[in-house]
């Protein structure tokens, strides 16, 4: 859980995992909720609002003290018409970043040629041809 320390009604520190020890407190991370809240470090809750991931996406938050917790709600913004075509372009290539850390080291092939070693090539090959049966266009 992530907390921030205010003081005067201003985030000081945070929103961050408790310290161990913190100015003359030894052991911050072992206190709960009431005690943090005497020496000023509220519990953060974060609010992610309902939106539609496909064109919309979440940028910074708004933030409100409670008396008991700190509240961000993230912010929605929607997707220009120029990220949603990089966006698709991005995601209509996913088998290709998939593909990539799956295929034989080019080095295997290579060797094969320079020994005229055909079976080592047939293979390759042939692991190549798996990794773009496993993840298709």
């Amino acid at each position: 859980m992530n907390y921030c320390y205010v003081k005067d009604g201003l985030i000081l520190d945070g929103p961050r995992g408790l310290y161990k020890s913190w100015k003359n407190i030894s052991g911050l991370n072992l206190m709960n909720d009431a005690q943090l809240l005497t020496v000023g470090w509220m519990p953060v809750e974060e609010v992610v609002p309902p939106h539609d991931s496909a064109t919309q996406y979440t940028e910074g938050y708004g933030t409100e003290i409670k008396a008991d917790k700190v509240v961000l709600t993230h912010k929605i913004k929607e997707y220009t018409a120029d990220q949603l075509a990089d966006k698709a372009d991005y995601d209509s290539k996913q088998y290709q970043r998939d593909r990539q850390p799956e295929y034989p080291p080019m080095e295997d092939y290579l060797d094969g040629i320079v020994k005229g070693d055909q079976a080592q090539i047939d293979k390759y090959v042939s692991d190549c041809l798996a990794v773009k049966q496993r993840f298709p266009k």
